[in-house]
């Protein structure tokens, strides 16, 4: 199993339930519904570091704020931030940023 190029707590926001989601293959033009354990992943995208990083500095404050938003809930200056970190962040992780 690769490594996550999209989060699976970004993936869940799309997901048809807790663990199911349609992933798109340009190639083939396939859509078929997957386990967003195994969606938007890659084999040695990055090393252990950079993972074990975006998982503790830039996911996890970014899942709290997500899960605020997905409650329908308001989020404060501070949240704006970590969510803009974890955009920006999560623009740069797609295999087609590293070319």
């Amino acid at each position: 199993m690769g490594k996550h190029y999209l989060p699976r707590e970004y993936l869940r926001g799309f997901a048809e339930s807790d663990e199911w989601i349609y992933q798109f293959y340009k190639e083939s033009e396939k859509v078929p519904r997957i386990r967003i354990r195994d969606a938007a992943q890659e084999r040695d995208i990055y090393a252990d570091e950079i993972e074990k990083y975006l998982a503790e500095v830039v996911e996890g404050p970014a899942n709290k704020v997500l899960k605020k938003l997905r409650e329908g809930n308001g989020i404060g200056t501070n949240d704006k931030l970590i969510l803009a970190i974890y955009l920006i962040v999560l623009g740069s992780r797609v295999p087609l940023a590293k070319q």
